[in-house]
């Protein structure tokens, strides 16, 4: 969380930094609703989508989220270059996720 609150982004995040601005406690209520903590938690079989670029979810906290699954052959990541965000490029790895999703959920 603390790296968190020095990351750029224009989500989620920017409202909270501006908050801690003024309330310095902000950590302690932001530790209840960590999502890497949270997916320390989870037991059942995951397909995480990551990117190296987002200006809205900063990579390193999506990164942690994923990193923090702790039974690595109960989920699946697939890296895109950027979320939230339009890129060269992106129109192929949106369908190779889709398919991910399609084989994830076994639809035919």
């Amino acid at each position: 969380m603390p790296i968190w609150l020095t990351l750029p982004t224009v989500g989620s995040g920017h409202s909270v930094q501006n908050r801690r601005k003024t309330h310095v406690d902000v950590l302690d209520t932001l530790s209840l609703f960590d999502a890497a903590t949270a997916a320390t938690r989870i037991d059942i079989l995951m397909l995480m989508a990551v990117a190296r670029f987002d200006p809205a979810v900063a990579p390193p906290c999506q990164f942690s989220v994923a990193n923090a699954l702790t039974t690595s052959n109960l989920h699946e990541t697939v890296i895109l270059d950027a979320g939230h965000f339009d890129y060269p490029g992106s129109e192929e790895q949106h369908a190779l996720l889709a398919e991910k999703f399609r084989l994830f959920f076994r639809v035919t």
